[in-house]
């Protein structure tokens, strides 16, 4: 589907991408789920897109529908904005291991999002969540995900 997204391989048909994530999630992928919610946030439609997210966080814990969950909240994307509710989805992705989540976690702690007491920490943490992204990077051991 992202191919098609992209133009990959193939000439742009964004269609043709959103009918191959949806039929992945209907077979119960969760990544179809994911995608199908990005492209619904992609087009504004927040409410569409969370529920993707939701599901593939329920189904799944899935770490990047966790970090959109997070955005969403912390930003106001769909939602009112909560800060503590997206800390909980940003913390439960980071926890996986998912970078993108532990530079978000890093960025509101830095920016004094949760107190003054926090930023110090957030300077490390961030400095430590970009580490490991280059790690990864060198050793490729990355998805598609971590740059769509």
């Amino acid at each position: 589907g992202w191919m098609y997204c992209e133009g990959v391989g193939t000439a742009v048909d964004v269609a043709a991408g959103l009918r191959c994530f949806q039929a992945a999630a209907n077979a119960g992928d969760v990544k179809g789920n994911f995608y199908c919610g990005r492209m619904a946030f992609k087009q504004g439609d927040y409410k569409q897109g969370l529920h993707e997210f939701r599901r593939a966080a329920d189904v799944a814990g899935y770490p990047p529908a966790l970090l959109w969950l997070g955005l969403a909240h912390v930003r106001g994307y769909g939602v009112a904005v909560d800060i503590p509710t997206g800390v909980t989805y940003l913390e439960r992705a980071a926890s996986n291991g998912y970078f993108p989540a532990q530079r978000e976690l890093a960025l509101l702690k830095l920016r004094g999002h949760l107190g003054a007491n926090y930023i110090f920490s957030g300077l490390l943490e961030f400095v430590v969540a970009l580490s490991r992204a280059a790690i990864l990077i060198i050793r490729r051991k990355h998805g598609e995900v971590f740059f769509w």
